[in-house]
C-alpha cells in the first residue's frame, strides 16, 4: 500500500473558498487571517537558507512600497505573509525558526512554523497548493514543495493568481502585484465567492 507521507504527492482537501477564510497563527501565537480585500503574497521560508536575508530584504521593499492598512488607494493593499517551514530537506530543524527569521527584521507578518508537506501540512498550504500548478487533477493530489522561497500570489478576493518558483525574479512578481492592486474590490462579489449558491454543487 502506498505511503502518502513518503510519496512525492499529498492530498490537499480543505473547506475554504478564499484564502481569507483560512485561520492563521502568528509567530507570537495570535490567531488571525489575511486581510479581506488585500492582495496577498505567501512565501515559505527558513532562516538557515543562504538566501533568507536577501529574500527578506526584497520582500521588505515590496511591503514598504505597496502595503497599506486602508484599501482606498488602488495602488496599495499588499499583505505579505511569511510561512516558516521545517519539513524541507532539514535534518535537525530549529525549534525557534520564526524567532530566527524575525532577526532579519521583516516588516511583514511571520507565522508560527508549520509543515508544507505531508500528513501534518498546514491548512494554508493545502489551500495554496490545491489551486496552484502543483496540483494534478489526474491523480487528485499535489506535488510536494522541495525548496524554500516558493511564492503564492492571491488577488483581492483571496483566490490564487500566480505560483512562483524560487528562480522567478522580483521584477516579474512586482508587475503581477501591480496588476492585481489596480483591480477594485467588490464586497458583493466576495460574498458570492465565500457563500456560493447550493446549485453550484
Amino acid at each position: 500500500m502506498l505511503d502518502l507521507y513518503k510519496s512525492k504527492y499529498d492530498y490537499v482537501e480543505h473547506k475554504y473558498f478564499s484564502v481569507f477564510q483560512v485561520p492563521l497563527t502568528t509567530a507570537d501565537n495570535q490567531k488571525t487571517t489575511a486581510q479581506v480585500g488585500n492582495v496577498s503574497l505567501y512565501v515559505n521560508m527558513y532562516h538557515e537558507s543562504d538566501r533568507c536575508q536577501e529574500e527578506i530584504a526584497k520582500l521588505n521593499e515590496l511591503s514598504s512600497k505597496y502595503s497599506s492598512n486602508e484599501n482606498t488607494d488602488k495602488n496599495k493593499g499588499l499583505q505579505i505573509i511569511g510561512l516558516p517551514t521545517t519539513d524541507i530537506l532539514i535534518a535537525n530543524p530549529s525549534s525557534n525558526i520564526a524567532q530566527e527569521i524575525l532577526k532579519f527584521k521583516p516588516n511583514f507578518l511571520i507565522l508560527k512554523p508549520l509543515d508544507c508537506n505531508g500528513q501534518e501540512m498546514g491548512e494554508i498550504f493545502k489551500f495554496l497548493k490545491r489551486y496552484s500548478p502543483l496540483f494534478s487533477f489526474d491523480i487528485g493530489k499535489s506535488s510536494r514543495l522541495q525548496r524554500h522561497f516558493y511564492k503564492f500570489l492571491c488577488d483581492r478576493y483571496g483566490l490564487l493568481h500566480k505560483f512562483y518558483t524560487p528562480e522567478v525574479g522580483y521584477d516579474v512578481i512586482e508587475k503581477d502585484i501591480q496588476e492585481l492592486l489596480a483591480e477594485q474590490f467588490d464586497h458583493n462579489e466576495y460574498d458570492s465567492i465565500i457563500d456560493p449558491p447550493e446549485d453550484l454543487f
